[in-house]
């Protein structure tokens, strides 16, 4: 007998069959092949204005370097886990949209082994990471969080969003009655003293969590208040950069003057210092589909 994949054809939504090189959709017969055991979920032809091609190779491998870096006990990343530990139950399906290198499913598997794990992202570098990281911990799939997600409508229960492009619709239309969708981002306030110096790198915005709530809000999800926690955090320049170098950034960084952002690490004698502290400022909202809504996905 033909093994169903737990994705589903991100096509017609149809169920896939697991095949030696391949996920074969039994509605639409669409075939997506495997590499490395992870299948490449994107529908060849489509194109889509606002989709990158995601991390580069080097930018998989700093992002990887800097979660290890911080650990799972740094302020910002034990906030995420509190939240997400307080909400995963036993047999739960949790996805993690944009999942990089794998970090944060490693760390989650380790915590709340009895759950199911997905991983979604565009980049094959940060995909090859992961599966060395989190292993058979948990699946992943090249897959693009700006299109739809490839999974049948109500059969996840916890969403997860870290940093990465989403699309709230269907984040609410893969939900189950009663799950829950925990995003994770930085505040405005976060390395203040750094974007301050440097205007031209991409920084968080101040209305971003108030934005995203509001449409979470019209598909008929609950809203919970907005865990937040503000810092002050030694950083030396070398994890600076390669934080900076593992994010957005990385694609301005060499058009903009870093000279004020090397300064920082100077005392008024012109030597050099160690370590600066940094505003850290991280926020998770959680949003939950009520479980009342068992027969439509929210409109």
């Amino acid at each position: 007998m033909t093994a169903t994949s737990p994705f589903a054809c991100p096509t017609c939504l149809g169920e896939l069959e697991e095949r030696p090189d391949a996920l074969l959709c039994r509605e639409c017969g669409a075939s997506f092949a495997l590499a490395n055991d992870v299948p490449d979920l994107i529908a060849a032809g489509v194109r889509i204005a606002s989709e990158g091609p995601g991390d580069t190779p080097a930018m998989a491998w700093r992002r990887q370097r800097f979660d290890v870096l911080r650990g799972p006990e740094a302020p910002e990343n034990a906030l995420l886990l509190e939240r997400l530990l307080e909400v995963i139950d036993d047999g739960a399906l949790v996805v993690d949209l944009g999942c990089g290198p794998g970090t944060l499913l490693g760390w989650l598997a380790d915590r709340r082994p009895g759950a199911q794990y997905i991983g979604l992202d565009i980049a094959t570098a940060a995909l090859d990471l992961a599966r060395r990281d989190a292993g058979r911990r948990a699946i992943y799939g090249r897959a693009s969080t700006r299109r739809q997600y490839p999974f049948a409508s109500a059969t996840v229960d916890v969403v997860v969003r870290r940093l990465a492009p989403a699309l709230l619709d269907e984040v609410a239309r893969v939900l189950r009655p009663g799950g829950r969708y925990v995003r994770f981002t930085f505040g405005p306030r976060h390395w203040a003293e750094v974007y301050d110096r440097v205007p031209g790198l991409p920084r968080a915005r101040e209305e971003t969590l108030a934005t995203e709530a509001a449409h979470l809000a019209r598909l008929g999800l609950a809203i919970e208040p907005v865990h937040t926690i503000e810092r002050e955090i030694p950083f030396s320049r070398p994890a600076v950069l390669l934080a900076l170098r593992a994010n957005p950034a990385a694609f301005h960084i060499n058009r903009v003057d870093l000279e004020p952002l090397h300064r920082l690490w100077r005392d008024e004698e012109g030597g050099r210092r160690e370590h600066v502290s940094l505003t850290v400022e991280a926020q998770v909202l959680v949003a939950r589909r009520p479980v009342a809504d068992a027969s439509q996905p929210p409109a």
